[in-house]
């Protein structure tokens, strides 16, 4: 009797879910964590390969997104693009289209398109400490060079009104600098 309960309260909680089938679910993730590993392996043909048929038989959409992430990797940010916008248009409250939308505009230095799209992604699900952290690094980043430009005719003078010297060169910028240390550290 005890398991009949315990079978009971199982498909009951599945209830909601009538029409759906969990063997493709099953399937599906299957496809998408061996699509996974073979990106992971640098197999991106294999990768690519894996992803489409899983989004082509289970509308999977961490298909699309792995998709968008292969063709960003090959440095086809057009088709990459429309793989995640597909996703978030298909999945508009999925967070990983967001991400990677986001994630091609910081690869193009677009920042204040980047930092919307991390924003979004932000919103979608606020406990994600990564997509946080980047969305303040953006804020930051975009805030800077805007402040200093403001600032620019003041800080190159004393308090009595003679000329500043300074080590660094005249068109150094912080953010710029920081993003080339993001570039070598990605390389790495």
């Amino acid at each position: 009797m005890r398991g009949f309960f315990s079978v009971f309260l199982l498909l009951g909680a599945c209830a909601p879910m009538a029409g759906v089938n969990y063997k493709d679910i099953l399937r599906s993730r299957d496809l998408n964590r061996r699509a996974a590993h073979f990106f992971d392996l640098g197999d991106l043909a294999e990768a690519e390969w894996r992803y489409a048929t899983a989004y082509r038989l289970y509308k999977n959409p961490d298909s699309l997104g792995g998709l968008g992430a292969i063709y960003a990797r090959l440095n086809e940010y057009d088709l990459s693009k429309e793989y995640f916008m597909k996703l978030i248009k298909t999945y508009p409250d999925y967070q990983r289209g967001y991400l990677g939308l986001g994630y091609l505009a910081l690869l193009t230095e677009d920042l204040e398109t980047a930092r919307q799209y991390y924003a979004r992604a932000h919103q979608i699900d606020p406990g994600d400490e990564k997509t946080r952290a980047t969305l303040m690094f953006l804020e930051n980043e975009i805030v800077r060079p805007s402040a200093a430009s403001q600032n620019e005719n003041f800080s190159e003078l004393n308090l009595d009104g003679s000329q500043k010297s300074s080590s660094l060169p005249k068109n150094f910028n912080s953010g710029e600098a920081d993003l080339r240390l993001l570039r070598v550290i990605d390389q790495k």
